[in-house]
């Protein structure tokens, strides 16, 4: 019995192609390595593919987190793709355009919104060069700031990521706790720290407050 063969035309409207393909297409030969078995035919705004009707649609589905992404952020790195890919093929469901995920931590978590103002934090984060957040605490405010910094710093976008804190003072003056100034400033800085930790693969112990 033959194997069922299906084509499916995909077009980009409305998207920034040298975003969307990549530097000398790394994009899309990411998609070609990933479904060898289907043909993929990438000419201006349309991609057809032609080949087993499953694949097409995992196909399908990563090509449009690849459009949101590219609308949403104005670029698609490398990683990002190689990330959609890896998702759709252990079951995952990709990305909305409204909950886009921000990175993946050290342990293979994923870190996004997980309410909508965590997203509209997150929208603001991205359009804006200065964002101030205001909320109860326990809300996702510094991790969220902190995601966004070190996926600036992954991709390259940043070289350094500076961590300012307000040391608010309960009863005692700063002078007053033991050690330095580092070991007195390090329990404000410890939520930062964390994030850190749980993002960064590497982090000094001995960073510098």
């Amino acid at each position: 019995m033959a194997e069922k063969v299906a084509e499916r035309e995909i077009l980009l409207e409305g998207v920034d192609l040298l975003s969307f393909y990549g530097v000398g297409n790394t994009n899309i030969q990411l998609l070609r390595q990933a479904y060898p078995a289907l043909k993929l035919v990438a000419r201006g705004s349309s991609i057809k593919a032609v080949g087993d009707p499953q694949a097409i649609e995992s196909l399908y589905r990563i090509i449009e987190a690849m459009i949101q992404e590219v609308r949403r952020h104005g670029r698609l790195p490398e990683e990002r793709v190689r990330e959609l890919v890896g998702r759709s093929r252990e079951g995952e469901s990709l990305p909305s355009s409204a909950y886009a995920p921000i990175l993946r931590t050290v342990s293979g978590q994923l870190v996004a919104p997980r309410t909508e103002g965590q997203r509209q934090l997150a929208e603001a984060i991205e359009t804006h060069d200065i964002t101030f957040a205001v909320g109860p605490a326990g809300t996702g405010k510094t991790y969220t700031a902190v995601a966004f910094a070190v996926r600036a710093l992954r991709e390259r976008q940043i070289r350094k990521i500076i961590l300012t804190r307000p040391a608010v003072e309960a009863g005692e003056n700063l002078g007053f706790l033991p050690g330095d100034l580092r070991e007195k400033v390090a329990p404000y800085l410890r939520p930062l720290y964390d994030s850190l930790e749980e993002m960064l693969s590497t982090l000094k112990s001995s960073s510098s407050c």
